[in-house]
């Protein structure tokens, strides 16, 4: 029979300071160091470590202030994507091409930001906006001479990424609680900071964004020792 295990934000607290930011700069330390001298891995893929510690970084240090101030709604926000990047990461970790897949994406997902843009501005003006129609060409131009195929083609959703690492149960119904408390939904105008249910859930949301911080770095760590296996690394 599952039994429920309380929460205990003292240990995420303890591991939060002791672990970030140290650790993941350790991570890209060593991996400028190694790579820079035997390039195993190719400059967009070491760009895509450094931009995945450096958002684990910021967001494990935004765990702690939004926790202290009881701020439900921006806690359920970081440790969603704190959720989402750990679920990249193992996405990264499963081959070069998924990896590559992602690193891409991130064209992909401005040129359909843009164009939504676009759309916005055309269905109010009657027109399309001439920058915005510029930008889009010169981006795609970018893309292709940086190598990206398939500008046009639809991005992998996180949700993809969750069913091909095989997350994708635990990931939906995680996520979907966090969304509640993260909008502005009945829910979180219902909560009541007085009332012991709240507490419990920042606990929780704080504990759990600690343990997707730290299993992201360690999906990172393994990616390294993947390329570089004698690479010497000091946990905390």
């Amino acid at each position: 029979m599952l039994k429920p295990t309380k929460s205990d934000p003292g240990v995420a607290a303890y591991r939060l300071q002791t672990v970030f930011p140290h650790f993941g700069q350790a991570l890209i330390t060593a991996l400028k160091k190694e790579n820079g001298e035997k390039k195993l891995l190719p400059e967009w893929r070491e760009l895509q470590i450094i931009k995945l510690v450096n958002a684990i970084n910021l967001y494990a240090a935004d765990l702690t202030d939004r926790y202290r101030s009881k701020r439900i709604d921006a806690l359920a926000t970081i440790t969603r994507n704190l959720a989402e990047i750990c679920i990249w990461t193992q996405y990264c970790n499963l081959s070069e091409e998924k990896a590559r897949t992602f690193f891409e994406d991130s064209a992909r997902d401005f040129r359909e930001m843009m164009e939504s843009l676009q759309k916005l501005y055309t269905s109010t003006n009657g027109k399309p906006e001439a920058k915005l129609t510029e930008m889009l060409e010169s981006f795609q131009t970018v893309a292709a001479a940086h190598g990206i195929k398939d500008y046009d083609e639809r991005y992998v959703s996180v949700r993809d990424a969750a069913e091909e690492v095989g997350r994708l149960e635990a990931f939906s119904t995680l996520y979907k609680a966090f969304s509640k408390l993260a909008h502005p939904t009945s829910l979180i105008l219902a909560l009541d900071p007085q009332t012991g249910s709240l507490s419990e859930m920042l606990n929780s949301l704080y504990v759990g964004g600690e343990c997707f911080a730290s299993a992201s770095l360690r999906e990172i760590e393994k990616s390294l020792y993947k390329a570089y296996p004698s690479l010497s690394l000091s946990r905390p």
